[in-house]
């Protein structure tokens, strides 16, 4: 139920930074968006996957150490930011699919237009965010490991 939260709020804010681009009448990060959003979220995936290998490692170091941590709800954690990352690939492909549509350019275009511009915002920032959010875990897991083998000294 928590990975709703940040979803809707990356929608939220995918929306506001289209709507910005609107008003200013630039098409730069919609052009920007369909030609590398693809590449954009599967490097993404690539670099928090090569992160999240780092952390799994460490983590069953420390599980091995002390027989009392248990880190399976951890395990669940980072493999779900995985499947939701290779989701938004997918939902990404579906979205430029949909915007390139022939078939649907009868529809009101603008809008149409507006609405999967703003979910591949989304879905940028959204990715940005795991980013982030793996790469703060790391770092708090070294500082983790720093402090007790200080306290062990």
């Amino acid at each position: 139920m928590n990975v709703f939260k940040p979803i809707g709020l990356f929608i939220a804010i995918g929306f506001l930074v289209n709507y910005c681009c609107v008003l200013l009448q630039s098409d730069f990060l919609a052009n920007f968006l369909h030609a590398q959003i693809i590449t954009l979220t599967i490097t993404l995936v690539a670099i928090t996957s090569a992160v999240r290998g780092v952390i799994l490692g460490k983590l069953t170091d420390l599980s091995n150490t002390f027989d009392e941590l248990d880190f399976t709800s951890t395990f669940k954690e980072l493999k779900k930011s995985i499947l939701e990352q290779v989701s938004m690939v997918g939902i990404a492909i579906v979205l430029l699919t949909i915007n390139s549509s022939k078939r649907l350019s009868d529809l009101n275009k603008e809008y149409f237009q507006f609405f999967t511009d703003s979910l591949l915002i989304s879905i940028l920032f959204y990715n940005i965010y795991i980013l982030c959010d793996t790469g703060i875990a790391i770092i708090n897991i070294f500082q983790a490991i720093a402090t007790k083998s200080k306290d062990d000294s």
